[in-house]
């Protein structure tokens, strides 16, 4: 193993908790609690509504994923030579999620960061792309 791919490997495992604190800052979003701390609810409901959006994106996204086979088979494509160039990476990932779930006795820490990062990563997608997808 080089020396790039123990980094790769300290990289994945320290995603998860910047994922984890994703995961609570969609939750703080779609709550509406964001808008309660940064005042916005005035804003009608800004942070809440944003979050809202990306979930409806995200849904859409994976709905027409999964019933289009053209589509299904690039995304799967994608995700079996992401995973071939990023080993070290995921194993890093894969690896601490499930320690940090057994040290703190709460399963769902994997889950939780895995669902922070796609929310983030929805967050900073396009604008005009969404609004593509979601239709309007």
């Amino acid at each position: 193993m080089s020396w790039e791919d123990v980094n790769h490997f300290w990289t994945g495992v320290k995603s998860v908790p910047r994922g984890l604190y994703r995961f609570g800052d969609y939750l703080g979003r779609i709550t509406g609690f964001r808008d309660y701390q940064c005042g916005s609810v005035v804003l009608d409901d800004y942070y809440q509504n944003q979050a809202v959006e990306e979930t409806k994106y995200t849904y859409l996204m994976m709905k027409y994923i999964l019933t289009h086979k053209e589509a299904k088979n690039l995304f799967f494509q994608y995700i079996k030579e992401y995973a071939g160039e990023n080993k070290a990476y995921l194993s890093g990932r894969l690896l601490a999620g499930p320690v940090l779930g057994l040290v703190s006795r709460n399963p769902v820490i994997s889950l939780g960061s895995t669902i922070g990062d796609i929310s983030y990563k929805n967050h900073d997608i396009n604008l005009f792309a969404r609004k593509i997808i979601l239709g309007y």
